[in-house]
């Protein structure tokens, strides 16, 4: 029980690491305001991947969802990104 604790505690610290590095992000600039348009779980979803360095399974843990739902939010995700920043 003490470990769940522990866990649960390395991983809100993990979190609002990851959301500080988003909210650091010029406020201005196209990349933190296409994440801003993205739903909060893609957003995360791609913030855990690469800030976090989270692999999808674990990302899917986290938030609760199928791993393939995870995987298609990240990558579609991604490509409305990508669209943008071209």
């Amino acid at each position: 029980m003490e470990e769940d604790r522990l866990e649960a505690l390395r991983e809100d610290e993990q979190m609002k690491h990851i959301l500080s590095a988003w909210q650091a992000l010029d406020r201005n600039s196209r990349l933190h305001e296409r994440l801003g348009a993205l739903d909060e779980r893609k957003r995360r979803g791609i913030l855990l991947a690469y800030v976090g360095g989270y692999t999808h399974g674990e990302i899917a843990g986290r938030l609760k969802l199928p791993l393939g739902t995870t995987k298609s939010w990240i990558r579609r995700g991604l490509s409305a990104l990508r669209e943008c920043m071209a």
